[in-house]
C-alpha cells in the first residue's frame, strides 16, 4: 500500500502523471516512514536482542501485527499460549517475565499503516517540491489549492519556484505536527 497513487498526487498538484517520477514517490514514502517511524507496506521482521533488564513486555518495531511466527528465549521457542500479543500496539506480554541479559528472538509479520491526511499532505508537498525543482512548467495552474481531509494545500507556484525554502519550512512544520499525532482543526 502506498501513501497515495501517482494519479492522486498528479490531480492535487495539477501536473500530468508522466511529470511525476516514480523515484520521487518512493523517496517521499521512505522519507515519511523514517521521520514518522511508520510503515506503509506489509512486511515480515525478525528481531534479535539482549534485554538490558528484566521486564514483562517487549515492544516490537511495528504496530498492526498480523502474526507472530515465534518467540524464542535463549534459542528455546515459547508456546503460543505462554505470551500475549497486543497486535495494534506491537507489544508482546510475557507473564513469566523476560529476564535480564536474556537473548530474545521474535519473528512476526505486520500490515501496512493507513496514512493520515496530514501524511498525505506532506507526501504531496514533497512531490511538489521535486516537480518545482526539476520542471516547474509542468504545473498546469498558477495557484494550487486542494483539500485533503481538513487540510488545504494552497500555494502560488511562482512564489514557490523563487523561494523553495518556504516549502521546506512548511514540510518540517507539518512533520513536527504529525510526529506529535496532533490533528489541526
Amino acid at each position: 500500500m502506498a501513501i497515495m497513487t501517482k494519479s492522486e498526487v498528479a490531480s492535487i498538484i495539477h501536473v500530468n502523471e508522466s511529470d511525476i517520477n516514480d523515484i520521487w514517490l518512493d523517496y517521499a514514502e521512505s522519507y515519511l516512514e523514517e521521520r514518522l517511524k511508520k510503515h506503509y507496506s506489509d512486511g515480515i521482521e525478525t528481531m534479535e536482542f539482549l534485554l538490558p533488564e528484566s521486564q514483562y513486555y517487549v515492544t516490537l518495531n511495528h504496530c498492526n501485527i498480523t502474526d507472530v511466527e515465534y518467540v524464542k528465549i535463549d534459542d528455546d521457542e515459547l508456546d503460543d499460549d505462554s505470551y500475549y500479543v497486543y497486535k495494534d500496539l506491537g507489544i508482546i506480554h510475557y507473564p513469566s517475565q523476560f529476564t535480564k541479559n536474556t537473548k530474545i528472538e521474535i519473528k512476526y509479520s505486520y500490515s501496512a499503516e493507513t496514512p493520515t491526511n496530514i501524511e498525505k499532505v506532506i507526501f504531496c508537498l514533497l512531490i511538489l517540491k521535486s516537480v518545482i525543482q526539476t520542471n516547474p512548467e509542468a504545473i498546469q495552474t498558477k495557484i494550487i489549492q486542494e483539500k485533503i481531509g481538513d487540510y488545504t494545500i494552497k500555494h502560488n507556484v511562482q512564489d514557490l519556484a523563487s523561494n523553495i525554502n518556504s516549502l521546506d519550512i512548511e514540510i518540517q512544520q507539518l512533520i513536527a505536527i504529525a510526529q506529535k499525532n496532533i490533528e489541526i482543526i
